[in-house]
């Protein structure tokens, strides 16, 4: 994502170059002093616009590498875990992709999404707040609906649609003891592997993972 962003924001400055040189060329060499006026405005105007544009992507690009630096401070502590029976990373969801996918040997599955962002996050009236505002998009509803899909993919795939332990993961910000939302836990990274020792197996689930293989 940072890759395509960065290509952007390098097409944009190209094509802003080219325009640029067009509106000033063209305006100068007119002779006309109402067209040079036009032609350097029109230039100024472009450049004005493509610098909003290349600061924009700038910062998403930004936003892009520090969202993946997170997932992959995850990635590693769930990569690392005793006694589990699979770990997927970046799984196609109802909602987007799904950062990861536990499944535990003793049957208990969880689904971990992953927010890099700073600042503080508090719980109010049922909304998640980061720094006292609504994030660019409700994280809570994206977790909840990609826990139903994959509860349906695994009663089509095992007969069988067990809980999943849900959790939002902040590595960045500073998050309370004992948030949660709508059955989402949300937690900071330092406390993922405690959240995820305290979830109670699942017996028969642990079978059919069993029996698959």
């Amino acid at each position: 994502m940072a890759d395509r962003r960065y290509l952007i924001r390098l097409a944009i400055a190209l094509a802003g170059l080219v325009l640029i040189y067009t509106f000033g060329s063209h305006g100068i060499s007119t002779g006309n002093i109402l067209q040079m006026v036009l032609g350097l405005g029109f230039a100024w105007l472009t450049a004005e616009a493509v610098t909003v544009a290349i600061d924009r992507f700038r910062e998403r690009e930004g936003h892009a590498i520090q969202g993946a630096e997170g997932e992959e401070a995850v990635g590693a502590i769930l990569d690392r875990l005793p006694n589990v029976y699979q770990v997927q990373h970046d799984v196609p969801g109802a909602y987007g992709n799904i950062d990861h996918l536990v499944f535990r040997n003793d049957g208990a599955v969880f689904l971990i999404e992953t927010k890099s962002h700073r600042g503080g996050i508090e719980e109010r009236n049922g909304k998640l707040l980061v720094s006292g505002k609504p994030p660019e998009k409700d994280f809570i509803v994206q977790v909840q609906r990609n826990v139903a899909h994959v509860r349906e993919d695994l009663r089509a795939r095992y007969g069988l649609a067990p809980w999943i332990q849900a959790a939002l993961v902040f590595t960045n910000a500073r998050v309370p003891l004992h948030c949660k939302i709508g059955h989402v836990d949300v937690i900071y990274i330092s406390y993922l592997e405690r959240w995820m020792g305290k979830a109670a197996g699942q017996a028969e689930m642990a079978r059919r993972l069993n029996k698959v293989d």
